[in-house]
């Protein structure tokens, strides 16, 4: 039998089988203990954990997936993926060196994004500035980086900061394009660098795990696009039955004309015909009642009729007793108090988007209160600006809906009674006429408060 001396990285085959021989000094570290995968159990382990990242497009998943196989390849007592996201929505993630920390964990358990702290933002952006690995077994101790604030205060260890860059990236957008992230692993109670292998299948990793983060980035938008097309489909059919329902309106107010202008003109004629006082106080109040229809038949005309998009100068209170006005029926079910300025403000505004707004706030209001009450409808200068409030006396919005009261198609009536267009509707004429709009509910009653900008 033949003898032969084994030195750190010889490698033995026994068949098919080849072992790497590696030794386990006492002073090592926590790294080297742990007696990295042999090189064929790492490759089979590389490929189950890509096909594990292209099982799914869900960017969450994606992302912890990537962060779990890093860490399983690398054996890091800590792991961090930061995701380069400029959109609104993961606004609350930490930002580090530009990006967002989206996923965190040691290797016991999850870590909450908010509360990861001991980060080396100097190397997370060398690796970002150079598209290439940064790995040091002792941060304070290396050349390069001792010197950073970060890697002196928190007393850096073993850190490698691996770019994921894009695979799609064309080769005249420079040596190294803009990453879609970095992953971040580290030990913190050892010197001891993790191995070459290791980190040549991490790197390898983080290739496929850039391709699977950013397909699943693409079908993230994808799916909102469609949502946002779906959302513009079922507002323009909303607007071409508001459409309709205008043309309608339209109608039905030439055609009261009509027979309105027999009746007012026998009406004249009676009124100065011999009656006696009863009969006069009957042609009276049938007067009332045709001119209550002649007012109302002219306000569906003016509000369904096309108006220029230049903003004229308004008294508010017309245009607010307009609105009351097309809502009479509705609030003939409760009482109506006005509290409008005694000498009417003036905005900049297009009337019948204003009275499209007020009437949609009115009917909310009404419709906020099924058993009746008090609708209050105000409006006063508040400096620059002129404030409308409309205040109903109902139960108050849920507080679970609150955040999204003015959102498209969000409805608490039942199917058929409402669009869910009023408030988001609103708040767009708001929006167009540099105004705001904000709200207070609560058991006793909800107010609605348009602030808009004062005619000069």
């Amino acid at each position: 039998m033949q003898r032969a001396l084994l030195d750190q990285g010889s490698l033995v085959q026994l068949g098919n089988v080849t072992l790497k021989f590696s030794l386990l000094s006492s002073d090592a570290g926590v790294t080297a203990k742990l007696a990295e995968f042999p090189w064929v159990e790492q490759q089979q382990l590389l490929l189950s954990l890509v096909q594990t990242l292209n099982a799914t497009l869900v960017l969450s998943q994606v992302l912890e997936q990537v962060l779990d196989a890093v860490m399983r390849i690398t054996r890091a007592e800590r792991g961090l993926l930061l995701l380069a996201d400029h959109s609104p929505e993961p606004a609350h993630y930490q930002t580090l060196a530009g990006l967002r920390l989206r996923v965190a964990r040691s290797r016991s358990d999850a870590t909450p994004p908010g509360e990861v702290q001991g980060i080396s933002t100097s190397i997370v952006r060398r690796a970002l500035e150079t598209g290439e690995t940064v790995a040091t077994g002792n941060a304070a101790a290396d050349p390069t980086l001792g010197t950073a604030q970060s890697v002196i205060a928190m007393d850096l260890r073993t850190i490698v900061c691996i770019p994921l860059r894009s695979p799609r990236a064309r080769r005249d957008e420079g040596a190294h394009p803009d990453a879609l992230g970095a992953s971040y692993v580290d030990n913190q109670e050892t010197s001891a660098p993790f191995s070459p292998d290791s980190l040549s299948a991490a790197q390898a990793l983080a290739r496929h795990a850039a391709l699977a983060i950013e397909n699943a980035q693409l079908f993230e938008r994808e799916q909102k696009t469609i949502e946002e097309l779906r959302l513009a489909q079922r507002q323009l059919l909303q607007s071409e039955k508001l459409a309709s329902i205008g043309q309608m309106a339209a109608g039905n107010a030439h055609e009261l004309n009509t027979p309105l202008t027999y009746i007012m003109g026998n009406l004249e004629l009676l009124q100065t015909s011999d009656v006696n006082a009863g009969q006069r106080e009957m042609l009276h109040s049938i007067a009332r009642g045709a001119e209550r229809i002649k007012a109302l038949a002219q306000s569906l005309l003016a509000f369904s009729r096309p108006s220029s998009e230049n903003p004229l100068p308004l008294e508010i209170n017309d245009v607010l007793e307009r609105s009351l006005e097309l809502c009479h029926y509705q609030i003939l079910r409760g009482g109506v108090r006005r509290r409008l300025a005694a000498k009417s403000p003036r905005v900049l505004g297009v009337s019948n988007q204003l009275e499209m707004a007020f009437i949609n706030l009115v009917v909310n209001a009404i419709q906020a209160m099924r058993e009746g009450g008090l609708l209050t409808v105000s409006s006063c200068a508040r400096g620059d600006d002129v404030e409308i409030a409309v205040a109903d006396s109902g139960p108050g919005i849920p507080p679970e809906i609150q955040p999204a009261i003015f959102e498209p198609f969000l409805s608490t009536k039942p199917e058929g009674q409402g669009t869910g267009l009023g408030l988001s509707t609103t708040l767009m004429v708001v929006e167009r006429h540099r105004g705001r709009i904000d709200f207070t509910s609560g058991p006793s009653g909800t107010t609605l408060r348009v602030t808009l900008p004062a005619a000069s």
